[in-house]
């Protein structure tokens, strides 16, 4: 599964989640406790490093090794401070399981086989199952069922849902010019749900967009397939090799440089349980 994401498809799993987190903000109960903590709304660039650091960290890396092993013992202990229910812990799992499949099989290059999409699986149950969580779908498909069904009782407009899609907005568009950040907007509208559109109160596309958006895609797909090399080197955004220190380097910034002097696993998160 590492080399079909890092090899293979590294830009695709890259916006399937970031796609992916706008589902959940449409989740009231998610976006209410984003709020409260102020993480998303005033340390945007950071509280996206922070878990997509996190999450690298062992995705990226082995399962077992001590980096992965630190990086799942620093998130359960900051989710540890907040109050969420299971059945939400269970959706955002669904996402990192079931969405990046869903994109790639739409618009990738080629689609996944199966054995690609049970190894998925099996590795997000175990990371599930670190994290403590309980009643977790007994397959890839009963997890896909069990998303269709949240998001029918879930997704509904809040003003919460709105704050945090316009903060998180805002960061993916602030590395463009302001002039083509209207386009930019429709472009992220077409690429979401009706459903997650009345969420998150966002703008209806401009007639055609959807289409134009899906189309252009698929066309990025079928130039991979014909017209682009192999990756020789995966595409990673943690350094392979940690040192003798704890302090880790990130290959790229992504939106802003939160750790151009590095980062130590153990302290990612909210300032306040830096020292914790």
């Amino acid at each position: 599964m590492r080399l079909t994401d890092s090899l293979e498809f590294p830009f695709l799993l890259t916006k399937s989640i970031e796609m992916g987190l706008f589902k959940t903000y449409s989740s009231p109960a998610t976006s209410k406790l984003l709020c409260s903590t102020k993480q998303m709304t005033t340390y945007c660039a950071k509280r996206y490093d922070d878990t997509d650091l996190l999450i690298r960290e062992f995705t990226e890396n082995k399962y077992g090794t001590d980096r992965a092993e630190k990086a799942i013992e620093r998130m359960n202990f900051l989710h540890s401070s907040y109050v969420i229910d299971n059945e939400e812990y269970l959706y955002n799992l669904g996402i990192f399981m079931c969405f990046p499949p869903e994109m790639i099989n739409k618009i990738g290059y080629r689609k996944l086989e199966k054995v690609e999409i049970e190894a998925r699986y099996i590795k997000w149950c175990e990371i599930g199952r670190r994290m403590n969580l309980k009643d977790i779908p007994e397959s890839f498909e009963a997890m896909q069922k069990f998303m269709e069904d949240f998001e029918e009782r879930n997704f509904e407009y809040s003003k919460f849902n709105e704050q945090i899609m316009l903060a998180t907005t805002g960061l993916f568009l602030a590395k463009f010019p302001t002039f083509v950040h209207p386009f930019l907007r429709q472009v992220t509208s077409a690429m979401c749900t009706p459903l997650m559109r009345k969420s998150l109160g966002m703008a209806e596309p401009m007639y055609g967009m959807t289409f134009a958006v899906e189309s252009l895609m698929k066309g990025v797909g079928l130039f991979t397939r014909y017209f682009v090399l192999p990756r020789s080197e995966p595409y990673r955004r943690t350094q392979i090799h940690g040192g003798s220190s704890d302090t880790l380097k990130c290959v790229y910034h992504t939106f802003e440089e939160t750790y151009k002097d590095g980062y130590v696993i153990g302290e990612l998160g909210p300032l306040k349980f830096k020292k914790l």
